[in-house]
């Protein structure tokens, strides 16, 4: 938090954007081992967040918004770092949180996803939810 403006600021992750693959028979399937899902025809083992970052809350909104949320797309790579970030969508813009959003998540890292031990590039969906709440916040 910033300024000690009684913010909370919450950052939800969604479920990373993994579908199961179509087709082919399910029972012909291996079997994927522990923390690894079936995705395109092979068991990947997901990321995993290792660092955080809190969004900052846009100060040009805390006169006027009392909550918002934006909803990003973006790329695990290989070293862990997150990269093509993109609003997909805003419910108050104009604030700035889309940049607060965009800004935080840049600075996550995560485990890379992994396929036979090799890392790869995972694209997923994050959604970031802004709150501000407390006494002592200026309306």
């Amino acid at each position: 938090m910033s300024g000690g403006r009684g913010l909370a600021l919450v950052a939800a992750m969604a479920v990373l954007s993994a579908a199961p693959a179509v087709g082919g028979d399910p029972e012909s399937r291996p079997i994927c081992g522990k923390d690894e899902v079936w995705l395109e025809e092979r068991c990947v083992t997901l990321p995993k967040r290792v660092k955080k970052v809190e969004p900052v809350y846009p100060a040009r909104a805390l006169e006027r918004v009392e909550s918002a949320s934006v909803t990003l797309s973006a790329i695990v790579q290989p070293d862990g770092t997150v990269t093509d970030l993109k609003v997909l969508k805003c419910d108050r813009r104009g604030y700035g949180f889309e940049e607060a959003a965009i800004a935080a998540v840049s600075k996550w890292t995560y485990t890379p996803a992994m396929v036979a031990g090799k890392p790869i590039a995972m694209p997923f969906t994050v959604r970031v939810d802004f709150s501000a709440s407390g006494s002592d916040i200026q309306r």
